[in-house]
């Protein structure tokens, strides 16, 4: 949300069909009909109209209900952590696209007691892998193996087998972590808040992959160290 002129902001929104930027004509004066429902990432349903400018907004429904989750420090934290990496990384219409479903799950699924650190790293999986920096997770990258998977190497995008563990950067997991890597990688829409890991088993998975985010992207997440404190810290 940019200011635009003295009483109007510009507006930068990812949809099913990729980014879309518009106009909210008046949202900066005090009794803004919308400013309480088109807020940072808040999902919304929005009608805009086309004018010779572009497009402005006329009117928005909420979907969701952040303000459920304002007082939860973890689940704020998670919320800023997925929108920075969404709209950093992604650009592209298609890219946009492919993750959206999976984001519009994640930020919806804040308001329920669902796992916060869990929608997190698997959004981030999703994020990474729309943008063309998914980890295969399906085979050995040294020697396309699918038996005895024992470690990752992030630099090289993928897991290891036995008989290819240790080179620089290869890391040994246990077989309950690589599980989790290649569920968030895999798991399909409707299955996203089925299964809940433990903060204290996903938190060094979590900070690996947003290593491997940031080294790729070649950018610093600022709301990443936020959410890693937000669940190592008692609060």
């Amino acid at each position: 949300m940019t200011p635009y002129r003295e009483k109007d902001f510009i507006i930068t929104a990812i949809s099913p069909e990729g980014l879309v930027v518009f106009k909210a004509v008046g949202f900066a004066k005090p009794n803004a009909k919308l400013s309480g429902i088109v807020t940072l990432y808040a999902i919304v349903e929005a009608e805009l109209d086309e004018k010779k400018t572009g497009l402005v907004l006329t009117n928005a429904l909420a979907v969701s209900k952040n303000y459920k989750i304002m007082s939860d420090y973890q689940k704020l934290s998670v919320l800023n952590f997925i929108g920075e990496s969404t709209l950093r990384l992604l650009h592209d219409e298609s890219e946009i696209a492919s993750s959206y479903p999976y984001i519009k799950k994640a930020v919806l699924g804040l308001e329920t007691a669902f796992s916060p650190l869990t929608l997190a790293y698997i959004t981030l999986a999703k994020i990474l892998q729309a943008g063309g920096y998914g980890l295969d997770v399906n085979r050995c990258v040294y020697c396309q193996s699918t038996n005895d998977i024992v470690g990752i190497n992030y630099v090289q995008g993928g897991f290891l087998c036995r008989k290819h563990i240790g080179h620089d950067f290869d890391v040994v997991l246990t077989p309950d972590k690589l599980n989790i890597i290649r569920y968030a990688f895999l798991v399909p829409l409707d299955k996203v808040d089925r299964i809940a890991f433990e903060n204290d088993v996903l938190i060094d998975l979590m900070q690996a992959l947003i290593i491997y985010y940031q080294d790729n992207a070649s950018m610093t997440l600022k709301s990443a160290k936020l959410l890693i404190q937000s669940f190592t810290q008692q609060h």
